[in-house]
């Protein structure tokens, strides 16, 4: 077991796909800017959390480039109409209404995001948030495998995540 913060991300080999941004919870700046514009007076560490965001474009390829054969087989069946799995998201009449108001291309993929929390040390109460995501156009059996979702972004700090803060920029982009 990875003994830091540090550790475990090297462990992970986090640093290769993911951007780290350090912020105040209070005043919300990027401390990671060094052209001396820090305004931030706050020097309680435990009011600094890291952020780390994925390299959108590299993770998405990859994973695209992988699950491609199953999700143009997958969209096949919910264009027919005739997967066995007629109760799941792709076959109900919200998602199809979706499909046909926003999509004029056929390479359209949607992700169903997911936010959970782990306490990583109970002396500390230092926290790690996952938001991750499950391509709705991949079938059931496939769609929640751990290696099928995307790991999109990571927050460490002593408190819950300010949505603003942390995904703004995740979802900019």
């Amino acid at each position: 077991m990875p003994k830091s913060t540090k550790a475990l991300l090297n462990e992970m080999q986090v640093e290769k796909l993911f951007v780290k941004r350090s912020i105040c919870t209070i005043c919300y700046q990027n401390l990671n800017d060094h052209n001396n514009n820090i305004k931030c007076i706050v020097n309680e560490t435990r009011l600094h959390v890291d952020i780390y965001e994925i390299d959108m474009k590299l993770a998405f390829s990859q994973i695209l480039d992988r699950l491609y054969p199953d999700i143009i087989q997958y969209k096949q069946e919910i264009a027919s109409q005739s997967s066995i799995e007629d109760n799941d998201i792709p076959f109900n009449t919200l998602y199809q209404n979706m499909i046909s108001q926003f999509t004029t291309e056929k390479n359209f993929v949607s992700l169903i995001l997911h936010i959970d929390g782990v306490s990583l040390c109970k002396s500390s109460k230092l926290m790690l948030w996952l938001l991750s995501g499950a391509f709705v156009e991949l079938p059931p059996h496939l769609r929640y495998r751990r290696s099928n979702m995307i790991l999109l972004s990571i927050w460490i700090g002593y408190q819950e995540p300010i949505p603003k803060a942390w995904l703004s920029s995740c979802v900019d982009r």
